[in-house]
């Protein structure tokens, strides 16, 4: 029974982090150092209203920027397709038909008619993948990844972009 309700988990979890630590001589054993990541409006100790404005435009009316973010909504987009994968799906379906027949005899003589015939149906449907082997649950962790991803490269995008004005 355990088995079969793992394959109903929505999401799964990170792996735990290892129990061993780096040895010391390693660089990044201690983390990123304080000061390491510009603070995001680094510019603005140049204390130059000029500047600022430069940047403002340039952040607002960027393409790159502008195409980095719009590949943060993709991946965003991506993300919640990938979830839907672990729902329920439905359908409802209607069909509707009208016959309409008339028969009359090859010299004329008579004349049948038959009645109209209406037929509706009405259709409905349900399914469910169990994610037994956790396919679905891990495409929603890939998608997620990619989607925190994307806003990393927005940054370096927009940081590259501030701080080629700023060098110029």
């Amino acid at each position: 029974m355990a088995i079969l309700q793992m394959g109903c988990a929505l999401f799964i979890s990170d792996p735990p982090e290892p129990g061993i630590e780096p040895p010391a001589k390693y660089r990044e054993a201690a983390g990123v150092p304080k000061g390491f990541t510009p603070e995001p409006d680094w510019w603005r100790a140049f204390r130059s209203a000029e500047l600022n404005a430069l940047v403002e435009r340039a952040r607002t009316g960027n393409y790159d920027i502008a195409a980095a973010v719009a590949r943060i909504e993709q991946a965003e987009s991506q993300m919640l397709v990938s979830f839907a994968q672990l729902l329920p799906a439905g359908g409802v379906s209607h069909r509707r038909a009208t016959m309409r027949s008339s028969a009359r005899a090859t010299d004329g003589s008579v004349d049948f008619k038959f009645p109209n015939v209406r037929n509706h149906r009405l259709g409905l449907s349900a399914s469910y993948e169990v994610d037994f082997w956790g396919k679905n649950s891990a495409l929603v962790l890939a998608a997620d990844r990619a989607a925190l991803a994307s806003e990393y490269n927005r940054d370096v995008v927009e940081l590259s972009v501030v701080a080629t004005l700023v060098n110029t």
